[in-house]
């Protein structure tokens, strides 16, 4: 691999779409994704991150390090939000983005939104272009995200703002590398461009991999601990695994499923639980930030399971995988490109009940199988930590500038 420590002389700003928020000087997030954002700085002079903050004095569950410059947007609730605010945030966003961005040597910013899209524009039109790289990650297919997420007029106006961005896109982002998410945002941007590399973005550190994983011995007949781990919202189709659970109940008499998360469908799922008998079955855990409690809820678990309709690169996956949790999933967005069925983990078509319990089903009576799944998965687990994932970018860019014929290209 090439040198990559040249990089270490340069500064990166980043642009997510998340809440920032801060109490007594201290700077906190709400998702669990600055966790990925902050190594970065392990390999840049300085990192600078951008995006909306909350003016309520409060902290959050991941504290930013002070060394970490945190650049402050107007707050808004959503991009719905924002949408209907324009006029009157637009030109507070342009002035600090425009202060902001010729400061740093590079910059990457999470696609697609509206204030990415003016950082493009501004990176476009500002002198110094040519000195600034821009990086531009995809980390979900957002059209399929909307048309599940929302209804009526929400979900009209959704869909017609993604189309614009996509087109802008297309005008702004030529001279971007981009890191898409999963196979099916690679497909799509790597017919539009020739600098594209899929990427994943796990959480886990090369020092969170365990020395050993101990593989416990499986009873079907006693207590099985079924997990799942995210936001608890439309897209992630919880009821299609509250229905599969009242199936396995038939195969196993003591099967619980444990819930740690939060979101909008968490009234509908307790009600759905009680409809189908199972509520003293399924456990509501609430939010659990990432680190050792979450851990452990791993390492409890005996089958990971996720029943999403539609997924970039789910980040629980590598978790369960470092802790050597059998992983059940749909086979949807970005999990193929990690979970491959049979070896280390166990793949299921969405939307389907009976298809996810048998999958479970299947995982928890083969002891072989379950063995396997096991130990693959652990062995796999360092390419998926957020170190090797940077330098893997770090290297394409090192590529991208060193051949012609990779290069981004300026309009």
């Amino acid at each position: 691999m090439k040198k990559i420590e040249h990089y270490q002389q340069k500064s990166i700003l980043i642009y997510d779409d998340q809440f920032f928020r801060g109490k007594d000087g201290v700077h906190y997030s709400n998702e669990a994704h600055i966790v990925f954002m902050l190594k970065y700085r392990h390999y840049f002079k300085q990192l600078g991150l951008i995006s909306r903050y909350r003016k309520e004095p409060c902290t959050g569950p991941y504290r930013i390090p002070s060394e970490v410059c945190v650049h402050k947007l107007p707050h808004y609730e959503s991009v719905i939000d924002l949408m209907f605010r324009l006029p009157l945030l637009l030109p507070r966003i342009y002035l600090i983005v425009r202060n902001v961005l010729p400061k740093y040597d590079y910059f990457m910013c999470s696609w697609p939104t509206p204030v990415s899209l003016l950082m493009l524009v501004l990176h476009h039109y500002l002198p110094g272009k040519t000195k600034r790289q821009s990086m531009i990650l995809v980390r979900q297919n957002m059209n399929k995200l909307v048309e599940l997420r929302y209804t009526g007029w929400r979900r009209t106006l959704g869909l017609l703002l993604c189309r614009f961005l996509d087109r802008q896109f297309h005008r702004y982002g030529k001279s971007a590398i981009v890191f898409p998410v999963g196979a099916e945002m690679y497909a799509h941007y790597s017919k539009l461009h020739n600098h594209t590399i899929l990427m994943t973005l796990p959480l886990v550190s090369r020092a969170d991999i365990p020395d050993e994983i101990k593989l416990k011995p499986i009873d079907i007949k006693g207590r099985i601990k079924l997990l799942f781990v995210g936001r608890l919202d439309k897209e992630k189709a919880l009821d299609i695994m509250l229905h599969a659970l009242k199936i396995l109940v038939t195969h196993f008499p003591e099967v619980e499923l444990d819930l740690v998360g939060e979101g909008t469908e968490e009234s509908e799922l307790r009600q759905l639980a009680t409809e189908l008998g199972i509520e003293e079955r399924v456990h509501f855990l609430g939010y659990v930030g990432f680190g050792q409690e979450l851990y452990d809820l791993y390492r409890q678990a005996d089958v990971f399971v996720i029943s999403s309709l539609s997924e970039g690169f789910p980040k629980v996956i590598v978790e369960a995988m470092v802790m050597g949790t059998p992983v059940v999933a749909t086979e949807v967005g970005g999990i193929p490109n990690v979970i491959h069925h049979g070896e280390n983990g166990w793949l299921v078509a969405p939307g389907s009940p009976e298809c996810l319990a048998a999958g479970v089903q299947q995982v928890l009576e083969d002891p072989q199988l379950y063995a396997s799944l096991r130990r693959q998965a652990a062995e796999e687990s360092e390419y998926y930590t957020c170190e090797n994932q940077i330098e893997r970018m770090l290297q394409y860019m090192n590529e991208c500038h060193a051949d012609p014929e990779t290069r981004p290209r300026e309009r």
